[in-house]
């Protein structure tokens, strides 16, 4: 789910909460369920994820995971509706009774979800807070994150992404680089604006769904494989013959890449791929 393959999440959450029906020894059930059930409010079903919700036993619902992640799925489907500030909130109370019951990671995992919501001061302190208690890298990866993501310091986001990706969280990052980049638009740093976009895109590739679709202004997945293979120095005829297009065609793709990206030739679309 973190890593936004929502796809192979569901089949999995579904056959989690089918196993766990079967035999609950480790007591997870209304755990998967909840987790089922925001993945679903992510994929943009929340009937699903509401009907999911009322599956989760009176006894189940005071266990500390299952308030979390109940919390992360309350908190998307507030956010379709219109109002990621009351989602932001309804993660800090459960975050606030998460931490009490000394889930640490698990509570910063879900106030992933406030930064994602573009609520990152709303998750300042918790944030800070779980750093102090709890030693795991992956809660101080998260904390750099908000600290960032409220100011919208793009380049500190462009420096952190590819570690949260290695953590497992690209999510997270993408969702990051985009806001950044909409922020550096409105801050006139074009060239801000586009290392980020093109980074979140690439981050993206392995996701069931591109966060956005291409703009007029962005590199379709054919382009990405031609300007990646012109800044490993291949020659168009390589190029062509690897993809199967002819020469001119391949040439034509490189000028509308180098007018998207702002470059002249080769040796600038390969800086500024390295910077990605």
């Amino acid at each position: 789910m973190h890593e936004g393959k929502l796809n192979e999440a569901s089949n999995l959450a579904a056959l989690a909460v089918e196993q766990l029906r079967w035999r609950d020894f480790t007591g997870l059930l209304g755990t998967a369920i909840a987790l089922h059930a925001t993945i679903e409010a992510q994929r943009g079903d929340p009937e699903a994820a509401r009907q999911l919700l009322t599956h989760i036993a009176p006894e189940q619902a005071s266990d500390a995971k299952v308030i979390l992640q109940r919390a992360e799925c309350e908190a998307w489907l507030l956010a379709a509706d219109g109002e990621p500030e009351e989602g932001a909130a309804v993660i800090v109370t459960a975050v606030t009774e998460g931490i009490i019951l000394g889930h640490f990671l698990l509570s910063a995992l879900t106030l992933t979800v406030a930064l994602r919501l573009g609520q990152a001061a709303g998750a300042s302190d918790q944030l800070q807070l779980l750093t102090q208690l709890s030693p795991a890298p992956l809660v101080a990866r998260i904390q750099a994150w908000g600290d960032a993501s409220a100011p919208a310091d793009v380049v500190r986001l462009c420096e952190l992404a590819p570690s949260l990706v290695s953590a497992g969280v690209a999510a997270l990052a993408v969702d990051g680089l985009l806001a950044g980049a909409q922020a550096a638009a409105k801050a006139d740093q074009p060239e801000l604006q586009r290392k980020a976009t093109l980074l979140a895109r690439r981050l993206a590739a392995d996701m069931d769904h591109v966060p956005a679709e291409p703009s007029g202004d962005e590199l379709t997945e054919r382009e990405w494989m031609i300007a990646r293979a012109a800044a490993g120095r291949k020659r168009s005829r390589e190029i062509g013959q690897q993809l199967g297009l002819s020469v001119r065609t391949v040439d034509n793709h490189l000028a509308r890449i180098y007018r998207k990206l702002g470059v002249t030739g080769r040796d600038e679309l390969e800086r500024v791929l390295a910077e990605l």
